[in-house]
Parts: C-alpha cells; structure tokens; sequence
C-alpha cells in the first residue's frame, strides 16, 4: 500500500495524473483516489485520471460510478469549482483519449 499523504504533502506542481489500467483493483483504486481528493495539502491542483483499456471501451460514467467519482467529475464543458477532475479512458493500442484528456486537463493549469 503506498502512502499518498506523506508523498504528496509538499508536492508543489500544477497536476496530478493518475493512471488506472485494466487490472486495476476496484477498491484499492478507490480508496487511493479518495485519500488524495481529500488532501488538504493539494485541494487546489487538478488530477486527471487516466483510465487505460486494450480497446477504450468502458464508459467514463461506469468507472466514474465504480470509484464513487460521479460527483466530482470536472467536464470540458463547465468551469471547475474548487479542485478540476477530470477521468478520460484511454487505449495505447488505438492510441484513443490521450488528447482529449490532455486538452481538458490544459485547460486548468
């Protein structure tokens, strides 16, 4: 188990990127996402969350469910109150997502 708050409690960039891959453990991933939205330390830098699959197929809004995000999530469309999060699937073989995420997160650095 990594400890998130000791790491990033004198983290001083602009975001944060967090990758989930396709094995990802559903509550240790969760959990891990929660502890570090709920730092204090940090509350004002954005996380964009990567969420990579072989083919990009599951849905944001499934995974956004999954971790209990659904609230959270930061669109393109509307401007972020507090802390931007943003959680975009991605596929390296399709090579599908990475710029759209990148271009919502540009948009809050």
């Amino acid at each position: 188990r990594r400890n998130f708050q000791a790491q990033l409690s004198d983290y001083t960039g602009n975001a944060i990127v967090y990758l989930l891959d396709e094995r990802h453990e559903e509550g240790t991933s969760k959990k891990e996402l929660h502890d570090i939205l709920e730092l204090s330390e940090i509350s004002a830098i954005s996380i964009l969350i990567l969420a990579l699959t072989p083919i990009g197929s599951e849905a944001v809004s499934d995974i956004a469910t999954k971790l209990d995000l659904e609230d959270r999530i930061t669109s393109q469309k509307e401007a972020a109150e507090g802390r931007p999060v943003g959680l975009f699937v991605v596929s390296l073989p399709l090579n599908k997502g990475y710029q759209e995420a990148f271009d919502w997160l540009s948009n809050y650095l």
